[in-house]
């Protein structure tokens, strides 16, 4: 094969349908099916007493299996890591706005018992609970005002 005038120019070409392939595929990897988007909203608001995963399937329409791996390749996290989260997120604004024992707190956000919210917790904030209760509580707050006035 000989190098001419067009070879440039052919070989651009042909770089920039490869890009425009790449961009067309990836954008149709990250769009979110719809059904996907009710799963994800249904986990947020039911976040203490999670349907199992194959009902939802079921009600999706789709195999678990399959509701599992497009879940994370769409998120990026498992359905239970993001059920986890999400229960954390929650614990937080407990936490920070209550004195209510870690036990209550632990049942009340679906979590089997005060350890293995300890746990979850840490792993998720690199925190105890009593640690960002210590933080970021109300009598935390109360005693950095009280200390301000005094």
């Amino acid at each position: 094969m000989h190098a001419d005038r067009g070879s440039a120019l052919a070989f651009e070409g042909l770089t920039l349908a490869l890009v425009a392939m790449t961009i067309r595929e990836r954008s149709r990897e990250s769009t979110i099916p719809r059904w996907l988007d009710r799963v994800r909203d249904q986990l947020r608001e039911e976040q203490r007493n999670c349907p199992p995963i194959k009902q939802m399937a079921a009600e999706s329409g789709v195999h678990p299996t399959y509701l599992a791996t497009s879940f994370q390749r769409h998120f990026g996290v498992s359905i239970g890591e993001f059920i986890r989260s999400q229960r954390i997120e929650q614990a937080k604004a407990v936490l920070a706005q209550s004195d209510e024992p870690l036990g209550s707190v632990a049942i009340q956000l679906g979590f089997s018992d005060q350890s293995h919210f300890c746990r979850a917790f840490k792993g998720q904030t690199g925190q105890t609970p009593r640690e960002y209760r210590r933080l970021f509580g109300i009598s935390s707050k109360i005693s950095k005002n009280l200390g301000s006035v005094l």
